[in-house]
């Protein structure tokens, strides 16, 4: 489950914050911008993943770790880009511009999705709402198995078959 906390703070300080919120963002957002903790793609933990338990940050970022050893990716964050609103990381093939795989995560729990033989994007497994109940191992090697058939499909077209393996 996410990590939340209650903060008590006075008014006035409730109010500053307001004064500093843009549109579209949360308070959570407003502070880490004023707080200078805006994450890049590789901080998980500020990032996409903030929400989830400390085991659930682990488990998303070993599955982002055999993505990004499966290919050359630029990574792209979204807040609330994914489906139903789920904070993303797109890994978008260099070559071909295509995003061929995402780690999808929300206050409920995480997903990695892949780029499918139709060009659809398509659940690698199920969510993950509880990090016991997830096989890394299972998890991994169909993140594995669905990736590399995504860039042999949607990726450029000349990278050389051992950098799949």
């Amino acid at each position: 489950m996410a990590n939340r906390k209650n903060l008590k703070v006075s008014d006035v300080t409730h109010e500053a914050v307001k004064a500093e919120q843009q549109e579209n963002e949360t308070i959570d957002d407003t502070l880490q911008r004023v707080l200078g903790l805006n994450a890049s793609p590789n901080n998980l933990e500020k990032g996409i993943a903030a929400y989830l338990d400390a085991k659930q940050r682990d488990q998303v970022e070993e599955l982002v770790s055999v993505i990004r050893d499966l290919g050359k990716f630029d990574k792209v964050t979204e807040e609330g880009g994914g489906t139903g609103g789920r904070d993303v990381l797109r890994f978008v093939d260099k070559g071909s511009g295509l995003t061929v795989a995402t780690m999808e995560c929300s206050e409920e729990g995480y997903i990695v999705q892949y780029r499918d033989n139709e060009g659809e994007m398509n659940n690698a497994f199920g969510t993950v709402f509880e990090a016991e109940e997830a096989d890394m191992e299972d998890l991994k090697a169909r993140v594995r198995e669905r990736v590399k058939g995504a860039l042999r499909r949607w990726g450029e077209p000349n990278i050389p078959e051992t950098t799949l393996d």
